[in-house]
């Protein structure tokens, strides 16, 4: 038994339609796929793109500061929330794994807090992409 991962990740809306694929097995048969999908920008709003904490003191017991990054779904249907991001000494996204966030309706608004916290520790400019 082996399982085969297709990934489709177009960077605008985009329509997939009919793309021919194969797949050969060595000494083997040959199996013909028509791949379909459709990709668009979900609804989604969040309250910063950027983000600069500011000066900062470094003191010998490191001091946090924490800036809220809130996201709101517009969308007509659930959104998975992920990073990539890895935890380092100064900076934490602290986003579980696996969350979602429901549609919003006209009488309440579906929001995701996900608290990011920077701790200095060296004094030096800090640049990092979440």
């Amino acid at each position: 038994s082996a399982s085969i991962d297709i990934i489709y990740l177009p960077l605008n809306a985009h329509k997939l339609r009919n793309y021919k694929c194969s797949l050969k097995i060595v000494s083997g048969p040959k199996f013909n796929f028509l791949l379909n999908g459709t990709a668009r920008k979900p609804g989604i709003n969040l309250s910063f793109l950027q983000y600069d904490f500011g000066p900062c003191f470094v003191t010998r017991q490191p001091m946090s500061i924490k800036a809220e990054l809130e996201l709101v779904n517009n969308d007509n249907s659930a959104i998975s929330i992920e990073t990539n991001f890895e935890k380092k000494p100064h900076m934490d996204v602290q986003l579980s794994p696996g969350e979602v966030l429901l549609p919003s309706t006209k009488d309440k608004e579906e929001k995701l807090v996900i608290p990011i916290v920077f701790t200095p520790r060296e004094i030096q400019k800090y640049k990092e992409v979440v």
